[in-house]
């Protein structure tokens, strides 16, 4: 799962990720990072209860947007 946090995204994983699993993932949510750039991030807020519930996730990580 991914959300904005802190000027980047927040990656949160659901199992242990490797090192190249993770690399993988970071490359990725630069590219949607990108993409994303140009948009309200408030707009997905109406996502925010399911952090707030408690995401299911084993690591979680902020990459730079």
């Amino acid at each position: 799962m991914a959300r904005c946090r802190g000027g980047g995204l927040e990656l949160t994983a659901f199992r242990a990720l490797d090192r190249a699993e993770w690399q993988g993932l970071t490359e990725e949510a630069e590219k949607l990072s990108a993409l994303l750039a140009g948009r309200d991030p408030a707009v997905y807020g109406r996502y925010g209860h399911w952090w707030d519930k408690g995401v299911p996730g084993t690591e979680s990580v902020i990459v730079k947007g």
